[in-house]
């Protein structure tokens, strides 16, 4: 199912490019993809998801669906499905990779997000599009996850968390919100994918804390073992 997939997904990105006019609504196919090759996206899509059901323990297929968003620019899902690739019995390694490139592209557009704040404060809530406010979203999670995980630059938690906090409620906030919401998939919609972050961050978080204990015993046994001598870095798939 893997393979098929990849078949699938490599069907699509050699289709020919959408012209100007047909480049929006063919969108879902995959950056710059021609509508024809929409359905081989789709089919792509659907192998990995039945490789994930017939194999949960694995991986594999979900590293496959985060690249694919990654592909069309959907940053939040791409982080979902790349927690969801290394927090399984048989995890996908080049994930871990694939997911630290993400964030250090997802740094630069933080960056240029924060550069806004003040002019994005100035403006009515109603004056930014729903699309951009969930970019927003997308964006200022992102990012807190990266500091989560990597743990460097951890003076800027406070304010990435605060930004992610107004993101949300200024998303929540948009009339059309709640409709937004509800024509969501249910397993892989915006609120899923904030609450399985949270989750891989803890997980993360105490994974890595068993490790430096772990680590220190031993090298606290080591020196104890010396002392008595002396006495006696393109996402992978």
């Amino acid at each position: 199912l893997i393979y098929l997939g990849d078949l699938a997904r490599y069907t699509a990105q050699a289709a020919p490019k959408a012209a100007p006019a047909a480049a929006a609504a063919a969108a879902a196919a995959g950056p710059g993809q021609h509508p024809a090759a929409k359905q081989e996206w789709q089919r792509a899509a659907h192998c990995y998801r039945q490789a994930a059901r017939v194999l949960p323990r694995s991986g594999n297929p979900h590293n496959q669906l985060a690249v694919m968003a990654v592909m069309t620019g959907d940053e939040l899902r791409a982080v979902y499905h790349y927690a969801r690739s290394l927090c399984v019995g048989i995890p996908f390694l080049t994930a871990r990779e694939n997911l630290l490139l993400l964030f250090e592209q997802n740094r630069a557009r933080y960056g240029q997000y924060a550069a806004q704040r003040q002019q994005r404060q100035q403006q009515q809530q109603q004056q930014l599009s729903l699309g951009q406010l969930l970019s927003d979203v997308s964006t200022c999670y992102v990012r807190l996850s990266g500091l989560l995980f990597d743990r460097i630059n951890q003076h800027e938690y406070q304010s990435v968390s605060a930004d992610a906090a107004a993101a949300l409620s200024a998303f929540l906030g948009h009339p059309a919100a709640q409709d937004c919401l509800q024509r969501q998939i249910k397993a892989d919609s915006m609120p899923i994918h904030l609450a399985v972050l949270s989750i891989f961050a803890v997980h993360n978080a105490c994974s890595s804390g068993a490790e430096r204990k772990a680590s220190g015993s031993e090298a606290a046994a080591g020196s104890g073992g010396l002392a008595a001598a002396g006495a006696g870095g393109s996402y992978g798939d």
